[in-house]
């Protein structure tokens, strides 16, 4: 049976999302999509791509400065309408807060609660982008690294956290290695996952062995 989903995205548009999407599946630059510079095969390649992804049952809400009550709100219309399975959410900080009159740590750990809660009332998983402060770029993220509130890592069932590693040449970055930090895991073992990032088509693969 095919997973029903929704995206809700504060950050980007639906048709950004999508192109995405069609980058990452198709394995298509996104400049060659944006620019029509596609071989035969290219072509095909996102043809493909873009009917599996209109035929799948992804459903999608696009609106800038949402607050989280509207958010709330769409999620419950989206599981009453079309009995979706899963809730993705891009990204927590983005979100505008019930009270803007607290400070700020209060709003985003607010909105965290409300998120953590709404998955409880309409069980089903509800991932949830969130930023991380500036000071975890250049070494290993923790789960003290969310940027705002440390509410979020006490309400995530599963925290994984990305991490660039420069790789450096005579002074100057060679490349980058890339992990997947599983650092918190209520129901089972945390783990870090090694994998390869392909920047053109923004997209993560698990590292060949």
């Amino acid at each position: 049976m095919q997973q029903e989903e929704v995206l809700i995205s504060v950050e980007s548009s639906k048709n950004e999302i999508l192109d995405r999407m069609v980058s990452s599946k198709a394995g298509v630059p996104m400049h060659s999509i944006k620019t029509g510079r596609l071989t035969r095969l290219a072509s095909q390649g996102v043809y493909e791509a873009e009917s599996a992804i209109y035929s799948s049952d992804l459903f999608f809400y696009d609106e800038p400065n949402a607050n989280i009550m509207t958010v709330i709100a769409q999620a419950r219309r989206m599981v009453v309408v079309h009995k979706i399975d899963i809730l993705f959410v891009d990204y927590a900080q983005l979100i505008y807060p019930a009270n803007r009159s607290v400070s700020r740590v209060d709003q985003v750990s607010d909105i965290s609660i409300k998120l953590k809660n709404l998955a409880r009332d309409l069980e089903i998983p509800v991932i949830c982008a969130a930023q991380l402060r500036r000071g975890a770029e250049n070494r290993t993220p923790q789960l003290s690294d969310f940027a705002d509130t440390s509410q979020i890592e006490k309400d995530a069932d599963i925290a994984i956290l990305i991490h660039h590693k420069a790789i450096e040449s005579d002074g100057e970055v060679e490349r980058y290695d890339s992990f997947l930090h599983m650092d918190k895991h209520r129901d089972g073992a945390t783990m870090s996952v090694p994998v390869n990032f392909y920047k053109e088509i923004v997209t993560f693969r698990e590292e060949s062995h």
